[in-house]
């Protein structure tokens, strides 16, 4: 029986359902079919109809028996499961697909609007010599004629000003969407690649630590602010405790930058055995009972030592 491993299922029973399944409608089948090849119908006595049929599958890993009804509804759940979350991600995709058209729409409009803009003042600008006052007083018929004209160039600048305010806030509203889209994600992958950074102590105790390494190799405080990507996170935190490693090596190379400890000396002495000063004493001291020349040199190397 298949394990369920070469076909993963997020949600209801594993795949080891299928093959059980599948033994279940091989063995209708044979039952159909009239028993045997040879006619015969086998030395096993029929099934009782009132006796619910039981299969093994593994479930999470654990092996379950289960009855006939159950397999079947788990095993239409998971296929319905299957269909369902198929077609969700259809229509995200599609979505996304439609959300990102607009998007470039916008930017394509924020780009061209000010030039158009620019057209429409220019537009408006001619009118800025004409004395109103005078050239209805003098030429009415010419006067209804331009103010008309500059009643229309002086409305399409307004509807262009509009249209461009509008479409920079909705661009503004959708790329700060984006944007939070974005950093929940990247958030979201950061905890499953550091399930410890879950628990919020030891997430704001290493962040902080991560904060402080990053000014340390170039990086302002607005700029650390300013990192979302999970990537950067990871790396820096590597970087952190890679140096760390390398300090507790060194220190422990050099000593940990303090002397080591004399051993202390057994039986009240000062010094540990086969110091240079007890040999010092020792030679020392055959030399003034014996007086001979060997001893001479060895209280001499002694005491060199």
């Amino acid at each position: 029986m298949s394990d369920g491993a070469d076909n993963p299922s997020p949600e209801g029973p594993d795949t080891s359902m299928d093959a059980a399944v599948a033994a279940l409608l091989a063995r209708d089948d044979a039952a159909n079919d009239g028993g045997s090849d040879d006619g015969s119908q086998g030395g096993s006595p029929p099934p009782n109809p009132d006796t619910p049929r039981k299969f093994k599958v593994t479930v999470d890993g654990e092996d379950r028996e289960v009855e006939e009804a159950e397999l079947l509804s788990g095993y239409s759940f998971r296929a319905r499961n299957t269909q369902v979350a198929q077609k969700l991600a259809e229509d995200r995709k599609a979505f996304e697909s439609k959300d990102r058209e607009v998007t470039e729409k916008l930017e394509r409009l924020t780009k061209a609007l000010p030039e158009i803009e620019k057209l429409a003042e220019a537009d408006v600008a001619r009118y800025a010599d004409v004395d109103w006052a005078a050239l209805k007083k003098e030429n009415p018929a010419e006067y209804a004629s331009l103010r008309a004209d500059y009643d229309i160039d002086r409305e399409r600048l307004q509807t262009v000003q509009a249209e461009r305010k509008r479409t920079e806030d909705e661009l503004s509203e959708r790329r700060e969407t984006e944007f939070r889209s974005f950093a929940e994600r990247q958030y979201e992958t950061l905890l499953e690649k550091r399930p410890e950074w879950k628990d919020e102590k030891v997430r704001t105790k290493d962040m902080q630590a991560i904060a402080e390494y990053a000014t340390t190799v170039g990086y302002t405080a607005d700029e650390v602010a300013g990192i979302y990507d999970h990537r950067a996170y990871l790396l820096l935190d590597k970087a952190l405790r890679y140096d760390a490693l390398m300090e507790r090596v060194n220190a422990a190379k050099n000593g940990g930058g303090r002397p080591k400890p004399k051993p202390a000396a057994p039986s009240g002495r000062t010094t540990p055995p086969g110091s240079g000063s007890e040999r010092e004493r020792t030679a020392l001291g055959r030399l003034s009972k014996s007086g001979r020349m060997e001893d001479a040199v060895a209280a001499l190397l002694a005491r060199g030592k």
